[in-house]
């Protein structure tokens, strides 16, 4: 019988409460204008090098897909690998080092790009001396071009 009561008393503070609290109203709340006008236009983003090519290593330019000859990376070094590409699928560019005791490390399968094109992009990476081949899955057009560069602010590790 306790508990009945005190059941009925907690319906009954409930329901009091509802009725005091404030009516819901529909009239809407104004939004403030935005600080940008709808017109603005944002300057063009421009990618900048952190450090300046002293010259290429290798260029190809190729339309589909390809597997390079090797070349030879002659010294521990961060590379800038360039490439540009008009494909309308799937775009792949891989590095490979060509000795198997790099399999699995960081100097073994590097993937720069897996992505739909086209576009245009460049990273900078460490590279060890080794012989390496460029491999490329592509529908359309590319070129890749790898530049040395100066000394960057990352040690090659």
């Amino acid at each position: 019988m306790l508990a009945k009561m005190k059941m009925n008393t907690a319906f009954v503070l409930i329901f009091l409460l509802a009725a005091c609290a404030a009516p819901v109203t529909s009239t809407p709340v104004p939004v403030p204008p935005s600080p940008i006008p709808p017109t603005a236009t944002l300057p063009p983003l421009v990618l900048t090098p952190a450090s300046a090519a002293t010259g290429t290593l290798i260029s190809l330019t190729q339309n589909g897909s390809f597997t390079s000859k090797p070349f030879t990376v002659t010294g521990k070094a961060f590379l800038r690998v360039n490439w540009r590409e008009a494909s309308t699928g799937k775009f792949m560019l891989v590095i490979q080092n060509t000795d198997p005791a790099q399999s699995g490390t960081p100097y073994g399968d590097v993937t720069f790009d897996n992505s739909t094109g086209p576009h245009a992009r460049f990273m900078e990476y460490p590279f060890i001396p080794g012989q390496y081949i460029i491999k490329v899955v592509s529908d359309g057009p590319w070129t890749v071009w790898i530049e040395t560069i100066t000394a960057s602010s990352v040690p090659v590790p």
